[in-house]
């Protein structure tokens, strides 16, 4: 049984066989790897395991017509996972089970969110994909070590390559999120009903996969957020995410196009729009568009002219306090010099070389308080912690089951792969972080309590609830040594009730004005 009541299948995942042979001999396929860590960590973070259905056709395919098992599958599927590859590209089964779920009349959205969405795991041109998935920004499952030469590292699920798991819980979150939104937007199907009529509609918003060109809502304030090269993509997502959970539109939706002329109008009616202009700048040198001017100096010098013809637009840059320029290649280094050298053409634009988290802090501190509205229909963020051992426990399982689907949070659950560095980042974009504290040493306990106190006096822009749940054993100390103002200390050894931890969801909602 499908997690979307009116489908068969949650998630249809659409790939070619050649992307599931093994590397080397007695090694998983990654297409493999990828559809168990994808039940895996969405059942996680839904608390429905049993009852998500994720489909993909595992037999070799030979010339024979179009299987029916196939085609009833995509009929009765609430999303399309697409595994972008050139041997996808290539696949005539591939194109005709895209074909067949994408239709020919734009059957499939719900409100502004496609039911398509796009995982990476080796670069693909985006004029040979379909003019959809185009569209799409796509989940990334590789890096461009050294775009110059093309060198890719593709990411593995395997424990220690935390890039995999972190891109893999984004893509669950946006699924989940989409999942959801299809529960509460259809209505309860007949007993006679094989597959949805029509397509669902509603007007709750998800984080990505957002259709582009979708109109901005009347008096809602816009933000230019220059989209970036793949180093700076997870703190591109953080801020976004934050922008948007202050009810701010951030633009341009969806990847920009390959052309030189079609970027010049999206860019142009993106900022046209827009109070801010955003502009992230790293290591790498963005693609090349036409004249051999990158996608990012384009969208520089677009905003430049934006700004200098209207003064209400103010532009923000950030550059990375720790960029060596060292290993910057000349092309890049070229404009990052330009950018200092124009900045005093105009007054209304900043040029931060900081911490991205201070840089976050200006951007939000910049908005001008009719750029400010209060949070509308915010969900909190929850990230759950622990020592491996015990993530796995059933009380732990309660208390992440109790935050998701009674407090109604979204959560993130530390994986065994997330070190102190990726902790931090996901404790940074959440409101509130819980350490599960079962058979883990006290010391340990202290050591994650310790590193919660520093990011809640850290945090300026917004407070973080932060709390330690002591689960089972009963026989256990029940002092942990543990006396910090910002961080509570719940008492749950005799097993979890939904009591104990209610004081941390006083604090972070009354944190979030929720």
């Amino acid at each position: 049984m499908a997690f979307v009541p009116q489908f068969k299948h949650d998630i249809f995942v659409s790939y070619a066989h050649a992307d599931n042979q093994p590397r080397v001999a007695g090694e998983s396929g990654w297409i493999d790897d990828f559809h168990s860590a994808l039940q895996y960590q969405l059942g996680r973070r839904m608390g429905k395991s049993k009852s998500l259905d994720i489909w993909r056709d595992d037999t070799l395919r030979g010339n024979d017509d179009f299987a029916d098992a196939i085609s009833g599958a995509l009929d009765e599927t609430a999303l399309m996972i697409c595994i972008m590859s050139p041997s996808y590209l290539e696949s005539d089964w591939c194109k005709r089970e895209f074909r067949e779920f994408s239709g020919d009349d734009d059957p499939i959205r719900v409100g502004e969110q496609y039911r398509i969405f796009k995982v990476e795991p080796i670069e693909v041109s985006l004029d040979e994909q379909p003019d959809l998935l185009q569209r799409l920004l796509g989940y990334r499952f590789y890096d461009e070590k050294d775009p110059p030469e093309g060198f890719i590292s593709e990411y593995r699920a395997i424990q220690d390559d935390y890039r995999y798991w972190s891109k893999l819980d984004r893509l669950c979150r946006d699924i989940a999120d989409l999942l959801k939104t299809m529960v509460k937007s259809q209505p309860k199907p007949s007993a006679t009903a094989a597959k949805p009529t029509q397509k669902p509609s509603s007007p709750a918003k998800t984080r990505s996969n957002s259709s582009p060109g979708s109109e901005v809502s009347g008096g809602r304030p816009v933000v230019y957020l220059s989209p970036v090269t793949y180093d700076l993509e997870d703190d591109w997502y953080v801020l976004k995410n934050e922008l948007e959970s202050r009810d701010v539109t951030v633009v341009p939706d969806g990847l920009l196009p390959n052309s030189s002329d079609a970027l010049i109008a999206t860019v142009g009616d993106s900022l046209a729009q827009a109070d801010l202009a955003i502009h992230m700048v790293g290591e790498f040198y963005d693609r090349v568009i036409g004249d051999q001017r990158s996608s990012g100096e384009i969208q520089y010098e677009m905003s430049l002219a934006e700004a200098q013809s209207r003064e209400e637009l103010h532009r923000m840059i950030w550059i990375p306090r720790n960029l060596d320029m060292d290993r910057v290649r000349s092309n890049q280094r070229d404009f990052l010099v330009r950018i200092d050298d124009e900045i005093v053409i105009t007054g209304s634009t900043d040029v931060l070389k900081v911490e991205f988290e201070d840089f976050k802090e200006e951007v939000l501190r910049q908005l001008p308080s009719s750029m400010s509205p209060a949070l509308v229909n915010y969900i909190p963020m929850v990230y759950f912690t622990g020592h491996p051992e015990d993530l796995d426990s059933d009380d732990a399982r309660k208390v992440c089951e109790y935050l998701l689907n009674h407090r109604n949070y979204d959560l993130i659950e530390a994986t065994p792969t997330d070190d102190e560095r990726r902790e931090e980042a996901h404790i940074e974009f959440c409101d509130g972080v819980v350490i599960f504290s079962g058979t883990a040493s006290t010391s340990w306990v202290k050591e994650k309590a310790v590193q919660a106190r520093a990011l809640t006096l850290r945090r300026r822009d917004r407070p973080l609830a932060a709390a330690v749940f002591n689960g089972p054993p009963a026989e256990k100390d029940d002092d942990l040594g543990i006396r910090f103002r910002t961080v509570d200390v719940l008492d749950g050894r005799t097993g979890f009730r939904p009591s104990q931890i209610r004081p941390f969801c006083e604090r972070l909602e009354q944190g979030r004005g929720s």
